[in-house]
């Protein structure tokens, strides 16, 4: 590992402490600049701003009640865990793409809409499967509003290609609502699981598109284990003590994340070259 990969691994490790190690602050990292693709955990402040005849939870109180005091557009009472992570990198001003001030400078644009999956809408909805009536923004139109960004606020090749050599982007966590939206309305294990290969394509075809454009630091973090998550374990919730794990965590769903990194690492491992 060369000496530029051990600064980045050392900011990655800030990135997933952030929340908890706020002595470190103002890290000398590589990169000038942060862009963020995902749901509601990054999401500071788009979800509101998408169109929508349905109301946003996360437009009224509580949300925002300890930071700033009023509703920002996030899925927290305050700043999420992106806010912390930005500031211990020192890059703390951080701007909702559909909310921006196109006269202001930021350290990062953030794309990130909660609820929002890796497939298109339309996959779900051939599928039976439906996703909320606000926000979730899929994957491929982030990418779009990333595009069109950088289209208008760079007028030549050579500002847009030192803006991405200059940033780190994150490519999720994301595809939990993929997953999660499928097997709480019903679908089987079995069913859910033909998904994973189709989101793990989209999400390195994304990549690769990011890459083509000039990045040079993106990371894909993967899904927290999702047969953890509250609303899972309300929705699947088993009387056979057999089907949770030793911290009460539903064990099939643990395993569908787990399959889901193995397609991918196996994937990149047989993949040479950015074609």
């Amino acid at each position: 590992m060369n000496k530029g990969q051990n600064i980045i691994f050392f900011c990655l490790l800030i990135l997933v402490g952030a929340a908890s190690s706020q002595h470190i602050q103002h890290v000398n990292c590589p990169f000038q600049y942060l862009y963020h693709f995902g749901d509601g955990f990054t999401d500071v402040g788009n979800s509101i701003h998408v169109p929508s005849r349905t109301p946003n939870p996360a437009a009224r109180l509580p949300y925002g009640r300890s930071s700033p005091g009023w509703p920002t557009g996030r899925w927290s009472d305050g700043l999420n865990d992106f806010d912390f992570a930005a500031t211990d990198f020192g890059l703390p001003h951080l701007a909702p793409y559909l909310n921006m001030n196109t006269s202001e400078n930021y350290d990062g644009v953030i794309f990130s809409v909660a609820r929002s999956p890796v497939l298109d809408i339309n996959f779900f909805k051939s599928r039976g499967i439906k996703v909320p009536p606000y926000a979730a923004v899929p994957l491929s139109a982030q990418i779009r509003w990333f595009k069109n960004y950088f289209s208008s606020a760079f007028s030549s090749p050579k500002e847009r290609a030192n803006r991405m050599e200059n940033s780190f982007l994150f490519l999720g966590d994301i595809e939990g609502n993929d997953i999660g939206y499928a097997l709480t309305q019903g679908k089987s294990i079995e069913e859910v699981q033909t998904y994973v290969p189709l989101i793990t394509r989209t999400q390195i075809r994304v990549a690769r598109e990011l890459i083509r454009m000039g990045a040079t630091r993106l990371i894909i973090p993967g899904n927290a284990p999702l047969g953890c998550f509250p609303y899972i374990l309300t929705a699947l919730r088993s009387n056979n003590s057999k089907d949770y794990d030793e911290l009460g965590c539903l064990k099939s769903v643990n395993d569908l994340s787990c399959r889901k990194m193995m397609i991918f690492t196996s994937h990149q491992k047989s993949q040479s070259g950015i074609p």
